[in-house]
This record gives C-alpha cells, structure tokens and sequence, in this order.
C-alpha cells in the first residue's frame, strides 16, 4: 500500500473516493460530510527529500513543530449540520486532527472498499471555520508525516505468554516435561503446554534508527482472561494492555501510532490502559504477560525512525 499517493481535489458524493478519519463519520459517503479539497499534496517534495535504504537521511532533523521534510497540506470540506449543532461537530474535527500526534487519513478507491491510500497528518496551525445556517465549512493546515523517517519494511516476530518463568523450549524424555530455570544452579521439572510453534516467552527487536518510534502495531490472538495479561516493554519499561477477554478464536490489534484498539474489528480504544509501545534504538525485548499458562500469542510489527 503506497503512502504518498494524489488524493485528488475535486469534491464528489457517494459512489466517489470516499475518506475515513478516525472518530468521524465517513467523508464523501454521502452529501452530509464531504471532503472537497486536499491542498498542496501534490507539490514537489522538498530538495532534501532523498529515498535511502534504511529509510533515514541527511536532512530529516526537527525544527520546532516543522520537519524540513514534511509537506504542507490544507484540508477543506463542508458538514451538513444545523447551526444548533455545529459546536459539536467543530469539537469533533479539532479532536479528530491534533496538534500533538498524527493521524491517520484513509482514502478508499472510487467506489470499492479497497484502501489504496494512507497518509498520516497532524495540525500545525489554527484551523478556520465558517457557521451558515444549514452547514458549517471547514479548512485545516496540516503537515503530512515525513515518509522519508521511517524504514521500508517493518521488523516483525512472534511471542507466547510469559508467566513469569523461563521455560526452555526442550523436552525431558524420562518425565515428558518442559525445564524451567528457577535459579542458575538448579532447575526443576514442570508440565506446561506449549502451543504450536513453539513460540519463544519474549520477542528481541533489533532497530537500526536512531530515534524512537511510535509505529508498532501489536496483534494479540487469545485466550486470555481480561485483567490477566498485558504487554511489556524490558527495555523502556512501559506496560500495555486492554480490559478486555480475547478468546482463542479473536484477535485484538493495539497500535502505538494512531492510539487505537480493535477487538476483531470493534473499537475498545477506550478500554486501554497504561503506556502505548515504543520502539527504541538498538535491542527492544516485549514479553506478553499473563497471570496463568495459555496458548495466546502476539505477533509485533514496527518500522524503525531516523533522524
């Protein structure tokens, strides 16, 4: 899926390209929230904007709230709303576009439900709005994130439940038991089923940025009981997790980026807890943490960030 890719300019209605921000309704699904104008998107990119292997390159240093890299955008569409309801709709929009972190915009292909474009924007600068009586306009500046800071491809593993001790991934012929290392001069015996795989009790993720990054998406597969797990970070710390079941035949994706949570496609953002994941220069070790033995797992996707 490209990240940079014409939006176009022209406002349409339904049966067109549509656009989906998360916590709004679906632009351009009908003629109540149309967006009718994506500004500046298909301006040349900067001089410095130069594609590397690893993702990174001279040129890509922060600046303020700038980025040398980055690309202005102004976004501009019309909601068809009574005037009594347009302070909540204009909340809506400042929500849906911060200051502080970036968003995703979703374009869909004219007519299908394909994704074909991704971008990623945040606010910059104050946006405008105009109230009329049957609908209010709208037109945000927005910088579109540096596609230049990340890597290419994503690195990516998978990991088990870690319930506090290390079992090593051999069988015992004379007990048909896994070892677990209690301390380094003994260990003893214990029966505990893996699932297929076997899947390693943590996940090492080797980044060669050189700045953190909030692209790491985290898709656990149950069973897990709610309040009984929750993901770890050894090297930054934090600890991640969502006051929801997951049963075995569920999956439950948690992106650091946008902030989001889905539960098999369901929106439980609001149950999460703790801190979003990070990952950092270097070795990054994640553990999936559970009170009892169970055959969930989670696979881990993250793109390493460049200065």
């Amino acid at each position: 899926m490209p990240l940079l890719m014409s939006l176009g300019t022209e406002a349409t209605t339904y049966g067109g390209r549509r656009y989906l921000i998360p916590g709004l309704p679906m632009f351009n699904d009908g003629d109540d929230f149309i967006l009718s104008d994506v500004d500046g998107w298909e301006d040349p990119a900067a001089p410095d904007a130069v594609l590397v292997a690893n993702g990174g390159g001279p040129g890509s240093v922060a600046s303020s709230v700038w980025l040398p890299k980055e690309r202005a955008v102004t976004v501009s569409g019309v909601v068809t709303v009574p005037n009594d309801q347009q302070a909540g709709i204009r909340r809506l929009l400042l929500q849906a576009f911060p200051a502080d972190r970036e968003q995703p915009l979703i374009g869909y292909a004219n007519g299908s439900s394909d994704v074909d474009t991704q971008l990623f924007v945040r606010r910059y600068d104050r946006p405008t709005f105009q109230r009329l009586p049957t609908y209010m306009e709208f037109s945000f500046p927005l910088v579109a994130a540096d596609p230049f800071k990340y890597a290419l491809e994503p690195l990516a593993g998978t990991m088990g439940v870690w319930t506090g001790e290390d079992w090593y991934l051999s069988m015992s012929t004379s007990s048909g038991a896994w070892y677990v290392q209690m301390d380094p001069s003994w260990s003893v015996s214990l029966v505990q089923d893996i699932p297929d795989g076997p899947y390693p009790v943590s996940l090492t993720l080797d980044s060669d940025g050189d700045t953190s990054s909030q692209r790491i998406t985290a898709s656990i597969t149950g069973p897990l009981a709610a309040g009984d797990w929750y993901l770890w970070s050894e090297t930054t710390g934090a600890q991640l997790w969502a006051e929801v079941g997951v049963t075995a035949d569920q999956t439950l994706v948690l992106d650091s980026f946008t902030k989001t949570a889905t539960l098999s496609g369901s929106d439980v953002s609001y149950l999460t807890y703790g801190d979003w994941l990070t990952l950092e220069p270097g070795s990054n070790s994640f553990r999936l943490v559970a009170g009892s033995d169970s055959d969930a797992f989670c696979q881990l996707s993250a793109l390493p960030a460049y200065e």
